[in-house]
């Protein structure tokens, strides 16, 4: 934490650099100039680019490299540490969208089969539609053909009833 007083200097020194950069300098003039200016390690300062000698400059270009490459390394183990916490943050939420989609799945699936079932009842019926009064009667021809047979059934067994009753009038009158 800063002291009341660091941070008076500091305020001041910033106010005092920021008077003397002139105010009317636009963004695009300065960077051209940032990109001339490069940081050389074996002064450790930042000098213009015209002013260091080609040997040199290999020098700057390497630093460049390693600085960037140091970067990257951080911005991977970073990413890593993020995509962690990102597949246990989710992790709850893949299984439950898994869930859903079986769920979803499965009941895609039933509401085909009810669609196919649906169609073939529909099917039959209006098959048996129009095959029923034919069927009606095919039923009423039989119905009336097994009356005709149990009339004549009747009728005979009530004529084998008289003759057994004769018959046996005549076993006991002799």
């Amino acid at each position: 934490a800063l002291s009341e007083d660091d941070a008076a200097r500091a305020a001041a020194l910033i106010d005092a650099e920021a008077a003397a950069a002139p105010l009317d300098i636009a963004p695009d003039t300065l960077a051209p100039l940032a990109d001339r200016t490069v940081f050389v390690p074996s002064t450790s300062s930042f000098v213009s680019a015209d002013s260091i000698p080609s040997g040199e400059m290999i020098a700057v270009h390497a630093q460049e490299f390693a600085s960037l490459h140091e970067l990257l390394k951080a911005a991977r183990v970073r990413a890593a540490k993020l995509e962690k916490k990102y597949k246990i943050l989710s992790a709850g939420y893949e299984k439950r969208a898994g869930s859903l989609r079986e769920t979803l799945t499965r009941a895609h699936a039933q509401g085909e089969r009810a669609s196919i079932e649906v169609t073939c009842f529909t099917t039959l019926r209006q098959i048996e539609k129009g095959v029923l009064p034919q069927r009606i009667e095919e039923l009423e021809t039989l119905v009336s053909q097994a009356e005709t047979q149990e009339a004549g059934l009747q009728s005979q067994y009530a004529r084998l009833a008289a003759e057994r009753t004769r018959l046996q009038n005549l076993l006991e009158s002799s």
